[in-house]
């Protein structure tokens, strides 16, 4: 018999973090030494000799392995963690790394098709050495991981990887110079051609690749290769790739597809405008292109302050209403302090729009947009700056309390809106302990009599109501006697025994409640805390309403059953109540009989 640790699998993926790290590092002989570790001293290099994890008895180690066990030596790298360990040497150059794992590992793998993308990382950053090795190890993978791969050296401008790639046969297409193109690699576009690579994509390339793609890319990186692809004969789109020289700041690019005979379009501005190109928007202006109030809107949803600026100041139609709403809606605070920095007014029912998502009127074609619950969070510091100039938002903090987002609540506060005695109330009604915290600490004050109305129509409070009475009990936040009347109306003996204060013990109101009520319980929690009662008065009134439990609770505490009691239950049909002070006004003794119909009695009450 022997012993061994039991371990998670989150242990064995520390130490795959720590061989990653090996492997990205050169460290070969710490690789080694991992591998080599038995099970229990590898799981003691994780937690230390002090800290060993509970140990399983086990016969012997089949006997382990269901339970997740380790075998006394560990397996060495294999499956996804030779990738990813591959991976890491690719990315740092290890070429040495690379040829340790393949020898002793992975070469035991008949199918390497998840090593494939290693050539597609050393590509992208250029260590050739680790491609050659690669090629040579079987990681070629197919002709779309190919061209992958020659689309990493493209799009990193790694030319001679580039060449390496193509000389062993890797296929290039018009995908490849696409992402030459976006990045602005002139000298890989140029190299690409010259081995005939083709405008358009094969087969196996970029479905969603079209050859008009690759001068959009160029019109958003670079006129000279704008110029050199559309020298030589690339498919241009003129309008396409104006709006992608207008998005980017391209200036240069945009006058040299005005030169190639591309019409003036509101796309254009609109485009500048959205991306904050401030330059690109004056350029477009001065120069004769139209614009609207979309270039507004498309600069409010970008946070363009500057180019909203420049819009307004140059008489664009807007409509200002409109974009401080949408400025709110997406969190633009750049622009929101612009449009009320020039007048513009939220209306009063602002919170209340935004959240309901209500359609705003603002022009034609401009899209509704509807508030998503994650607003009160992502977009807290547009709230806050609204409620320090001077904006209350009583419905947004109702909607941070329907939400429990106790944190985002004192963002929200203003001195004039902590007087609103509801919210906390609110916060109370809905079981939200955390809201009511936060509010308490930041000054709100207390409503008593909205949370006695939720205790008084709710028969049953949940857990969490009860929590937030037992927290304004221990703060001692002020209640009133409406408050404890309310509650014993409902019914929650509970929520009463919190509520009671000394000071209302001589008044016998609170009892007669209870009897009128039919909450025997109720009335039984305040006699024993020592409220005063009108025994005679109380006597009569639960004859009246026919609660035997009551009755019966006056009597043994030594208060005898009136006449007028009796009269009461006899002309209110009280049948069970008449019994019970005939019997009693003669004896002091209870029978069997009595007992169990006021037990009963007392479960009616209670319900």
């Amino acid at each position: 018999m022997h012993y061994r640790v039991k371990y998670s699998s989150s242990t064995e993926f520390v130490l795959r973090y720590i061989e990653r790290c090996a492997a990205k590092c050169g460290t070969i002989d710490i690789l080694e030494w991992i591998y080599e570790l038995e099970g229990d001293s590898r799981l003691e290099l994780l937690f230390g000799p002090s800290k060993t994890p509970k140990i399983r008895e086990v016969e012997d180690d089949e006997t382990l392995e269901p339970f997740g066990g380790i075998p006394a030596k560990i397996p060495g790298i294999k499956g996804d963690f030779a990738v990813q360990s591959c991976e890491a040497a690719a990315e740092a150059n290890q070429v040495l790394v690379l040829e340790y794992l393949f020898e002793k590992y992975c070469l035991m793998h008949t199918d390497l098709e998840n090593f494939n993308n290693l050539i597609t990382i050393a590509a992208g950053k250029g260590h050739l050495q680790c491609i050659t090795f690669l090629c040579e190890n079987g990681c070629s993978g197919n002709e779309r991981d190919q061209i992958y791969d020659c689309q990493s050296a493209a799009r990193h401008g790694q030319l001679e990887c580039l060449r390496y790639l193509k000389e062993q046969g890797w296929p290039v297409d018009g995908s490849v110079i696409f992402e030459a193109a976006e990045a602005g690699h002139l000298h890989c576009i140029e190299y690409l051609r010259s081995v005939g690579c083709p405008w358009n994509a094969i087969d196996v390339g970029d479905d969603d690749f079209h050859a008009g793609d690759i001068m959009e890319a160029c019109a958003g990186s670079s006129l000279e290769c704008l110029r050199y692809c559309h020298e030589n004969g690339c498919n241009v789109d003129l309008f396409l790739s104006c709006v992608q020289a207008a998005k980017n700041g391209k200036v240069d690019c945009i006058e040299y597809l005005r030169s190639k005979g591309c019409p003036w379009a509101m796309d254009f501005t609109e485009a500048a405008a959205g991306n904050d190109q401030l330059d690109s928007l004056e350029y477009l202006h001065k120069s004769g292109c139209p614009w609207n109030q979309m270039a507004c809107l498309k600069a409010v949803h970008g946070d363009a302050s500057r180019c909203l600026q420049y819009l307004h100041e140059n008489r664009c139609e807007w409509d200002p209403d409109f974009l401080i709403l949408e400025a709110l809606r997406y969190g633009k605070l750049d622009c929101l302090k612009y449009l009320l920095h020039v007048g513009t007014v939220l209306p009063n029912n602002y919170d209340s729009i935004l959240l309901q998502g209500e359609t705003v009127e603002g022009g034609a074609n401009l899209p509704r947009i509807s508030l998503l619950p994650k607003f009160l969070t992502t977009h807290m510091d547009c709230i806050q700056y609204l409620i320090e100039t001077g904006y209350h938002s009583r419905d947004l903090i109702l909607k941070a309390i329907d939400h429990g987002l106790a944190q985002t609540l004192q963002h929200l506060s203003s001195e004039e809106i902590k007087n609103d005695t509801t919210i906390a109330g609110y916060a109370a009604n809905h079981g939200q302990l955390e809201c009511l915290a936060s509010l308490h600490g930041n000054g709100f004050r207390w409503d008593e009599s909205s949370y006695a109305g939720y205790l008084r129509e709710n028969k049953s409070p949940m857990p969490t109501h009860i929590r937030c009475l037992q927290y304004m009990n221990e703060h001692q936040l002020e209640t009133n006697e409406i408050a404890l009347l309310n509650t014993i109306r409902a019914g929650h003996v509970y929520c009463v025994d919190l509520l009671i204060k000394d000071a209302w013990k001589s008044d016998d109101k609170f009892c007669m409640e209870a009897i009128r009520n039919r909450k025997y319980t109720c009335f039984k929690l305040l006699i024993e805390r020592g409220f005063a009662f009108d025994p005679k008065l109380c006597a009569i009134e639960a004859a009246r309403l026919g609660s035997v439990a009551c009755l019966e609770y006056i009597h043994i505490n030594g208060f005898a059953l009136p006449k007028e009691a009796l009269d009461a239950a006899e002309s209110h049909d009280s049948k069970f109540c008449v019994e019970y002070i005939k019997q009693h006004s003669q004896c002091q003794c209870h029978n069997e009989t009595s007992r169990k119909r006021n037990a009963n009695d007392a479960k009616l009450d209670h319900l």
